[in-house]
């Protein structure tokens, strides 16, 4: 079990263009509300591949069950503001990169519980004190 799973959190748009002002605003709008509401995010740029540029991503850290639930509800709510957003959220276990889509035009709480149950055992302590056979 890790102390913290750090998930990347892409936020995507059908509306807007990844570059268009609007889009930008939208993107820092939802950093901040993030990190003011579920709290454990910083900003790392990650280089494209095949250019000398860079791009801002957003990784949130996750500590506990509690924290895993407060950021799903955020990002339910997000989705929910405008059907035309999207976010990508992936995660880092034993080498393997775990991608869960999430849309605003299906927010879907199947594919929500699959992000609670691929990171949720993670930071969720195992139960103790429980009786042997």
């Amino acid at each position: 079990m890790d102390p913290d799973v750090e998930l990347h959190v892409e936020p995507g748009s059908e509306r807007f263009d990844a570059s268009d002002d609007r889009w930008l605003d939208q993107v820092g709008a939802f950093r901040s509300e993030l990190a003011r509401d579920v709290g454990g995010v910083r900003l790392a740029q990650t280089p494209v591949e095949g250019t000398k540029g860079l791009v801002d991503s957003i990784l949130l850290s996750v500590g506990s069950a509690g924290g895993l639930t407060v950021a799903v509800e955020f990002f339910k709510a997000w989705l929910q503001r405008d059907d035309t957003r999207s976010l990508t959220v992936s995660w880092h276990e034993s080498g393997t990169v775990h991608r869960i889509e999430l849309t605003g035009r299906a927010v879907d709480d199947s594919v929500l519980q699959r992000l609670v149950g691929g990171v949720g055992a993670r930071v969720t302590p195992p139960p103790t004190g429980e009786a042997g056979p």
